[in-house]
């Protein structure tokens, strides 16, 4: 293997030391976004009060704008170079502007039904931008963490089951907890709990960025420009399809919602 000087020696607990800060990252992301899947819809139109066809084009637009900025980091973390890496480096600086943007988006304003809106726009767009840049380096970093490609399949079968107990917890605590905490008062409630969950995932990610080694396996590959990857993206069929799924759930929930 053609590790760094300054990578750990693979021991057997570094080895579960990274295994163990790998699947974390997906967790924290997790327990965030599981809350976002389940209950933001329910969020916005019963506890801000915004009409459900207005939250639905927000969704739609934020899609599109997805689109762009999971380009835009992709080409950003193959750019980067740090003492700690590519990858390494987006966990330890985007952990902390993820959790505000989680508990921002579960903040009600005291401010006009249209500002509510802006609100929801910006705050959703925030969290969605977040929610890639510290996402997207979950996959990047894979290659890097080693050569070894049982070792590889471990560490993503690590993080799957963290990411499945981050949503479990979630499913089965959140709700509760909103209860507990607002007392009837459900904005309060999703409030506490969102900076709750932020606080633990932003931990849990300055524990990936300590735990996990990037190793220099490829450092004689040459990066793709942005153009490159552009072109590479409108050439991958696959990709289209599940960009076009993505981008047709805004109105199916709006059926949905109409009937």
């Amino acid at each position: 293997m053609n590790q760094s000087q300054n990578a750990q020696p693979l021991t057997k607990s570094f080895i579960y030391r990274q295994r163990f800060g790998y699947g974390l990252g997906d967790f924290a992301c997790n327990l965030i976004w599981q809350v976002i899947s389940l209950y933001l819809l329910y969020f916005y139109t019963d506890i801000m009060q915004l009409n459900a066809a207005s939250i639905t084009a927000m969704f739609v637009v934020c899609r599109f704008i997805d689109a762009v900025t999971d380009v835009l980091v992709g080409f950003a973390i193959d750019k980067t170079k740090t003492k700690w890496g590519k990858s390494r480096p987006w966990f330890l600086f985007g952990a902390v502007p993820f959790a505000l943007a989680a508990f921002l988006a579960f903040s009600v304003p005291n401010i006009s039904p249209s500002g509510k809106l802006a609100y929801a726009y910006v705050t959703y767009i925030f969290l969605s931008f977040m929610y890639t840049v510290v996402n997207i380096p979950l996959a990047s970093i894979l290659p890097a963490l080693t050569d070894d490609m049982n070792e590889r399949t471990v560490l993503a079968t690590w993080r799957k089951f963290l990411a499945f107990l981050g949503s479990t917890i979630v499913s089965a605590t959140a709700l509760t907890l909103v209860g507990l905490i607002g007392k009837g008062n459900e904005a309060l409630g999703f409030r506490v709990v969102m900076g709750m969950f932020g606080i633990i995932g932003c931990l849990c990610f300055f524990l990936t960025f300590a735990l996990v080694r990037e190793n220099n396996l490829q450092e004689n590959v040459k990066s793709a420009s942005l153009k490159e990857t552009i072109a590479s993206l409108a050439s991958n069929t696959p990709w289209k399809l599940f960009a076009l799924n993505i981008l047709l759930c805004g109105p199916v929930i709006l059926c949905s919602l109409l009937r």
